[in-house]
């Protein structure tokens, strides 16, 4: 980065199960017009990848595109680029299950083809994706369309350079914290549902003509939304406190 340095520290903590604890030094990196670079973010964020054992279905290259189909953990064993799928790399249609994916500090890569995972059945409720990096997708994780997706959690990712926007909410009741955002149009859109909270992320762009977090009816707290038109945009009866917007 041409400007100034980005410092990310991203820690897993055992205890009772997985939970993250993460500490930024991040000041305003963008210029007009410069291409965003994430060498510096992604090595840093490489420190989710501590050795931790977990039990479920391992998720490699060769899996990809993936329709999952019943509940259970997921979990990425090796960084994933695929540049090939025009679709949804990774795509759970399990009803009245949990569904977990971990990316256990691996990476997926769409290449700039394509969307990451997508919840999209109907009565899907509890999917969880978490635990790393997904960089060049049209958008990230998508959370229902035409049927909503309630209950999702969404945490301790890192969203590199989607081309529309990092995370698509149809649904109510989800959770998205604990992120980091870097480039794109958009940080959240929320098309259905209500009852979301969007707490302790980070949402950094360069001169978006977009919303950062455009959501309703939901709890919104400790963000920082830097480079976007406006930055947090909510609807109805909303709690919007302690953000830093610029």
């Amino acid at each position: 980065m041409k400007k100034a340095l980005l410092t990310t520290l991203i820690c897993l903590v055992l205890g009772g199960g997985l939970s993250a604890a993460l500490a930024f030094d991040i000041p305003n990196i963008f210029s007009s017009g410069e291409q965003i670079s994430s060498t510096a973010v992604n090595e840093n964020f490489a420190a989710l990848a501590a050795e931790v054992s977990i039990q479920g279905t391992p998720i490699t290259a060769s899996d990809i595109p993936l329709t999952i189909t019943s509940g259970g953990t997921y979990y990425f064993a090796e960084d994933i680029f695929n540049d090939q799928v025009g679709g949804f790399k990774i795509l759970v249609t399990a009803t009245g299950e949990k569904v977990t994916i971990d990316l256990n500090g691996h990476e997926l890569d769409c290449g700039g083809v394509g969307n990451g995972i997508q919840a999209f059945n109907f009565n899907i409720t509890h999917v969880t994706i978490k635990n790393g990096t997904i960089r060049d997708c049209a958008v990230a994780t998508i959370t229902g369309d035409e049927y909503a997706v309630n209950g999702a959690h969404i945490h301790d990712l890192l969203v590199i350079n989607p081309s529309g926007v990092a995370f698509s909410l149809y649904g109510g009741g989800a959770k998205i914290e604990d992120c980091h955002v870097l480039g794109g149009d958009r940080g959240i859109t929320q098309s259905l549902g209500d009852g979301n909270i969007i707490k302790n992320n980070i949402f950094q762009t360069s001169n978006s003509d977009y919303v950062g977090i455009d959501v309703s009816a939901s709890v919104v707290k400790d963000n920082v939304v830097r480079g976007y038109a406006t930055p947090i945009s909510c609807g109805g009866p909303c709690v919007v406190v302690d953000n830093v917007e610029e």
